[in-house]
């Protein structure tokens, strides 16, 4: 602990002195960025909202907007519930934003729930749909493997974002108090 004295003299009839001590802690260890609980939620607000883009953007794109042209051509069940996951991913992507930017814990958990539930259903249409296509021949060698991959790469990073709500939420919890600008 190291303390600074400062005097000041004021000129007038009278000499006045004050005296103000500052206190400087030099005992406190400095500690890493990856411990300041205020960074790591502003990384995670981060991460999670480029997340969400993606998520945003496959929901409008692969699940909407392919879903429909599927759903004309073919007007079977896997096209329609294509539809409704890129609507249902639509809402729940708005929700999560929300709730990740306005700092509510509960509404934080409740999307991380939602989001593996419907990740799960996404997963299990989208096999069911590659094996259906596949077993009508519709699919080359080529295209197999590359849905194969779009599957799996889509999966491990709804799993990534999962495991950073979760983590979030153990940080908002330690951390109480961040502050609005954060």
């Amino acid at each position: 602990m190291t303390t600074a004295t400062k005097t000041m003299t004021i000129d007038t009839d009278k000499p006045k002195t004050a005296t103000k001590t500052i206190t400087i802690d030099t005992d406190k260890p400095k500690t890493s960025i990856f411990k300041d609980k205020l960074f790591l939620i502003k990384g995670l607000r981060f991460a999670l909202t480029f997340f969400y883009g993606q998520l945003f953007a496959n929901a409008i794109y692969e699940n909407l907007i392919r879903g429909i042209s599927y759903a004309i051509e073919d007007p079977t069940t896997f096209p329609i519930i294509k539809i409704t996951i890129g609507g249902l991913f639509f809402f729940i992507t708005i929700f999560s934003m929300v709730a990740i930017w306005r700092k509510i814990r509960i509404l934080i958990f409740i999307s991380a729930v939602i989001l593996i539930l419907f990740s799960l259903f996404a997963l299990i249409v989208s096999v069911i749909d590659l094996v259906l296509r596949n077993n009508k021949n519709q699919l080359t060698g080529t295209e197999l493997k590359v849905n194969i991959a779009e599957i799996t790469v889509e999966s491990i990073f709804r799993v990534i974002a999962i495991v950073l709500h979760f983590y979030m939420i153990k940080l908002l919890r330690t951390y109480e108090r961040v502050p609005s600008s954060a």
